[in-house]
């Protein structure tokens, strides 16, 4: 019963949203920003130009990189009106917002080491502002970077967070490193087998990266960095 309650309360709060009629010359709002969550911005925004020497774990062959793009951007998305279509027929249309992209793109001479974007959501019913009182600023929680590096800090089905003290890499000791494990889904065992392995620090960026498939493993480490 306390349900069915609930949804008849819902329904006309949707309702007068969606039929709301704006009333002349009132103020209206400038749209929203949803914004990429800071704190995981703080681990992968890496400054353009930085190089990184990696070693191959099974053939000893280095590779040197580089940041070929760190962009940060505000785009808008433009909404759309609302359709009345009944009581029991209601469409509260999209509001219009800006929100935030960031791409990161490490590259050798030859080919993409690694690239990555994360954006915030892009669909926003008019009626989540509405009823909220279309706050100025929304801060998307959360925050994914390809299945490299994802905020926040934690597992979630098959995607593993693991949170290491220290690491050891080519001789230099690693603090505060932060491990990010993705697969296809599919056992290790299996033919079509895909994961991957992304291990980062905090002002430098990816220190070992694990490119896995059946049977095989593509092990780089970090030499050093300038």
């Amino acid at each position: 019963m306390k349900k069915i309650i609930s949804c008849c309360m819902i329904v006309p709060v949707l309702f007068l949203v969606a039929c709301k009629k704006d009333t002349p010359g009132a103020v209206t709002s400038p749209p929203p920003t949803i914004k990429l969550n800071a704190a995981a911005l703080e681990f992968v925004q890496l400054p353009v130009g930085r190089y990184f020497i990696y070693k191959d774990s099974a053939t000893g062959f280095t590779d040197s990189v580089r940041v070929t793009q760190s962009i940060f951007e505000t785009l808008f998305h433009q909404g759309r009106a609302g359709t009345n279509c009944g009581i029991l027929c209601f469409d509260p249309g999209e509001a219009s917002f800006y929100f935030e992209k960031f791409s990161l793109t490490i590259s050798s001479t030859s080919q993409e080491w690694f690239k990555g974007i994360a954006s915030t959501d892009n669909y926003y019913p008019s009626y989540y502002f509405n009823l909220l009182g279309n706050p100025a600023v929304v801060i998307d929680t959360n925050f994914f970077l390809a299945d490299a590096f994802w905020y926040p800090l934690q597992s979630f089905g098959i995607n593993l967070y693991t949170f290491l003290p220290s690491l050891i890499i080519e001789g230099h000791t690693y603090t505060g490193i932060h491990q990010f494990s993705a697969s296809n889904g599919l056992p290790a065992s299996d033919a079509n087998y895909k994961g991957t392995i992304f291990y980062w620090v905090k002002g430098i960026g990816i220190i070992k990266k694990e490119i896995r498939a059946y049977n095989s493993i593509k092990t780089s480490l970090l030499v050093r960095y300038g």
